[in-house]
């Protein structure tokens, strides 16, 4: 299955480079623990940093948009939460619930 990966990237305020660059680590392992289950994960805030500015407004929004196109594909939702739940999370778990994917906590 293709595992979309729900986890945050900056986390809610105050945005630290020490908080940012925990959670790109926990990403990577979120998604090495989906392939460990024998899945695919789909991990947009981790591929789409190395290309797109989570600064620029522009270019969040339309990272935000791609992340929703990719979700879309996705067969299952995996929340990682352990550290927080930042707003486009909730987003990200809102589409879900619309488009009646299963959304599982981890």
């Amino acid at each position: 299955m293709l595992i979309f990966v729900c986890s945050p990237m900056r986390g809610d305020r105050p945005y630290t480079t020490a908080k940012y660059n925990r959670n790109m680590r926990a990403a990577a392992q979120y998604s090495k623990t989906v392939v460990n289950e024998g899945h695919i994960p789909i991990t947009p805030h981790l591929f789409f940093k190395d290309f797109m500015d989570d600064h620029d407004p522009e270019e969040r929004e339309k990272a935000l948009e791609m992340s929703k196109q990719l979700l879309e594909r996705c067969d299952e939702v995996w929340v990682f939460d352990e550290n927080g739940t930042s707003e486009g999370m909730k987003g990200e778990i809102e589409l879900a619930s619309q488009l009646g994917k299963q959304v599982r906590y981890r």
